[in-house]
């Protein structure tokens, strides 16, 4: 894939599935189409694989890779070979594309790769790096003879590579301001775009939207329709040892006590999500055995994750505000440590970093080193040590990232809490340098029982 243009980690522009300078959208235009349309002939030269089984297409600002994997996971307990694409990379390429929650071999990938690089010579164009894994995990799973898709959108929906497949099913987790410039109607615009994935004949599962927001949605004219809050309901959310226990509601039946070994108070919104598009997909109630199954082993990377847990180290994908938000109330109520809390953050262009400061203030840090994330689209560290300053966070900043991970790991006791946020291109290099360094330590892991601070309520 060397020499594919990655809108992954170039500078924000007109990408897959974004909005245009200024607010307009591509949403619904012929422009949208086009950006297809090579999409379309490369799919075509390869057979078009992502007509080979059903397909369940995830969008949303935040959560759409989380319910991707528990979704997975309840399609695999209840029986049926999977295969899931999601982006971005969080470690290997590979583990973006998986079959039945594995890694694909390198060597399916590759050979999937070769056969995309060998039919875009047909085309006018070389594709994007995002089309080109997108293809190729298309590829991959209709080789591997899946019976059912899923498929994180990328960015937005109706002109996201992603969407040359026809979802059977259509989740939509939430509307956020991400990847867009803002501007007056910028939630109906963004929300305009996000319903392109969905068909006449598509179910859709509604996370938590306004009814002008949803009604973008249901305005393409699927199928059916469920929506939380209209016959999607989480009740008795509560944190358990090691997770959250909720009692999760859909249209097709009630499942008490639920467990999801995750932390964050968007695990039980998104489980529930993820049972209700399962159930959606096969039209009826899901067993509660199937979902404790499902769920019994799930590890969400980069999400509240747990790495290690003497001292307390937690890698969390948040990265805009709303995100940021949610992960410090995490950290503000689900872990309590005796020791000092403290974050290393990285922030992209993009992001407003007076937004994510502010919101970062609930964590209760006692302090902040700020780094550059490894990624061209690295945001200036100067506004962005100005902007936290602002908000009251007490900060230092070091240009390199392993740099400042290293400095943070040497200021970090067993008792204390450590968090790393604000990129997604941050937490594979953190993974390996704090990894490293507690392997050289002897300190803790993240395996083993759960620490005595996770009590429940």
């Amino acid at each position: 894939m060397d020499g594919l243009v990655d809108h992954e980690t170039s500078t924000p522009g007109i990408a897959e599935g974004r909005l245009r300078p200024g607010g307009t959208s591509v949403a619904g235009s012929d422009i949208a189409d086009d950006e297809l349309e090579s999409m379309r002939q490369l799919c075509g030269l390869l057979g078009d694989p992502q007509h080979a089984a059903p397909v369940i297409l995830v969008t949303g600002t935040n959560g759409k890779g989380t319910v991707a994997t528990l979704l997975t996971r309840l399609l695999m307990a209840s029986g049926l070979t999977v295969g899931t694409t999601t982006s971005p990379d969080l470690g290997s390429v590979l583990q973006r594309v998986m079959l039945d929650d594995e890694p694909l071999e390198a060597e399916v990938l590759s050979e999937a790769l070769e056969a995309v690089q060998l039919a875009a010579g047909a085309l006018e164009a070389p594709p994007t790096r995002f089309e080109a894994l997108i293809a190729a995990a298309y590829r991959s799973f209709a080789d591997a003879a899946v019976e059912v898709m899923v498929v994180e959108v990328g960015m937005l929906g109706r002109s996201d590579a992603t969407n040359v497949a026809d979802a059977q099913v259509a989740v939509v987790t939430n509307i956020g301001r991400d990847h867009t410039p803002g501007g007056p109607g910028w939630e109906q615009q963004v929300a305009a775009a996000k319903a392109g994935i969905v068909r006449r004949e598509s179910t859709v599962v509604l996370g938590g939207l306004d009814d002008e927001l949803a009604a973008v949605i249901e305005a393409e004219g699927p199928e059916r329709v469920v929506r939380v809050g209209h016959g999607l309901e989480v009740d008795g959310d509560q944190l358990a040892v090691g997770g959250h226990q909720a009692e999760l509601r859909t249209e097709w039946g009630i499942h008490p006590e639920v467990f999801v070994p995750a932390f964050g108070s968007w695990v039980a919104p998104n489980a529930l999500l993820a049972v209700a598009a399962a159930e959606a997909f096969f039209d009826r109630a899901l067993d509660d055995e199937v979902i404790d199954e499902a769920f019994a082993g799930v590890r969400l990377r980069g999400r509240a994750e747990v790495l290690a847990r003497q001292p307390l180290i937690i890698l969390d994908s948040a990265h805009n505000p709303e995100a940021v938000m949610a992960l410090a109330d995490t950290l503000s109520t689900e872990f309590d440590v005796v020791g000092s809390r403290m974050a290393v953050v990285g922030l992209l262009v993009g992001r407003d970093p007076r937004l994510i400061a502010e919101a970062l203030v609930q964590a209760r840090l006692d302090s902040v080193i700020l780094t550059s994330p490894p990624s061209p689209r690295a945001a200036d560290l100067a506004e962005v040590v100005a902007a936290f300053t602002a908000a009251g966070l007490s900060v230092e900043s070091v240009v390199d990232p392993e740099t400042a991970l290293a400095r943070a790991m040497r200021h970090t006791e067993e008792e204390d809490l450590l968090v790393v946020a604000g990129s997604m291109t941050l937490l594979p290099l953190a993974r390996d340098v704090i990894e490293a360094i507690l392997e050289v330590d002897g300190r803790g892991s993240g395996q083993g029982p759960e620490p005595e601070f996770l009590e429940p309520d």
